[in-house]
């Protein structure tokens, strides 16, 4: 064969191999997400027990998807507390230990485009809390002396949470917002919280707060993205007690404000050869054969 007829047959076997090759896309198959501003499950682990435990709040702005879907829900306030005594003497308790967790308005909100067809969708969720406190301590003299252990006071705590993408092409973000924040942990001073927290910051001045048993992580960012699925959770405050003390018990558990989180998975999906390609590709493997068989003639 010469080298022509050569270039002319490595050129039709190419145009061949384009037509017969099925284009490539996506389907998103399913999303998730939800957003809330409050969760609490602080305990001590000593008798007497010291005890809040509350649910995610607002519930209802969560959602699962085919199809579209947009939550939103709310709670005016939250106001919990727990009193334990510890020492008692003639009926009267002369030492105690508190713990209480307020906020004002409450919000969640969560969206989703995801209908089961192919091409870019998104998933997101946002979860606010205006006003939070909290405030842990102890109280002795049939309680009318105490002292506080950790006080915290904010104006908005708030997180977003997006995924969107198809297959192999996610795109995860979060960010949080904090206003008016402080905490103020075992005589330490006052600590105001940054307002333009990066993702995962920890606040520990001087190591301080992890002696005591005390995690403060603003605007926390968790992603787990490959090419099949992507979720990401953010919350814009988290506080994490590991035997922190307050008088003689031990808290341990956590307290979040301002939670959202999305998720999306996907997958790839084949389109189909049409049948005219595959008319167009044997008629091209048929030119081929005769300008062989010429070609040896």
């Amino acid at each position: 064969m010469n080298i022509p007829s050569k270039r002319r047959l490595t050129t039709a076997l190419t145009i061949i191999g384009m037509t017969l090759t099925g284009a490539a896309n996506a389907a998103a198959v399913s999303g998730s997400s939800s957003g809330y501003g409050a969760y609490v499950n602080i305990t001590t682990v000593a008798d007497p027990v010291l005890n809040l435990n509350v649910s995610p709040i607002p519930q209802g702005a969560a959602g699962t998807a085919p199809a579209p879907y947009n939550r939103y829900d709310e709670v005016w306030s939250l106001d919990v507390s727990d009193s334990v005594c510890v020492t008692s003497l003639l009926g009267g308790c002369i030492s105690s230990i508190s713990a209480s967790v307020g906020t004002g308005l409450l919000t969640g909100y969560a969206a989703s485009d995801v209908d089961g067809g192919s091409g870019v969708r998104f998933a997101s969720a946002t979860g606010t809390v205006d006003d939070a406190t909290v405030n842990a301590g102890t109280g002795t003299v049939l309680n009318l002396i105490g002292s506080m252990v950790l006080g915290l006071s904010s104006t908005t705590l708030s997180s977003s949470a997006l995924v969107s993408g198809d297959y192999g092409a996610f795109t995860p973000m979060g960010s949080s917002i904090i206003e008016g924040a402080s905490l103020q942990v075992a005589g330490l001073n006052l600590i105001t919280l940054d307002a333009n927290a990066a993702p995962n910051t920890l606040v520990d001045p001087l190591g301080a707060l992890s002696l005591l048993g005390l995690t403060v992580m603003l605007n926390e960012q968790m992603t787990n993205c490959t090419a099949a699925s992507c979720g990401i959770a953010v919350n814009a405050l988290h506080l994490i007690f590991n035997d922190f003390a307050v008088g003689s018990g031990l808290l341990n558990g956590d307290i979040i404000f301002g939670h959202a989180e999305a998720n999306l998975v996907a997958t790839p999906s084949a389109v189909p050869v049409p049948t005219a390609a595959w008319l167009f590709g044997s008629g091209l493997l048929g030119l081929v054969g005769v300008a062989r068989r010429r070609n040896s003639q």
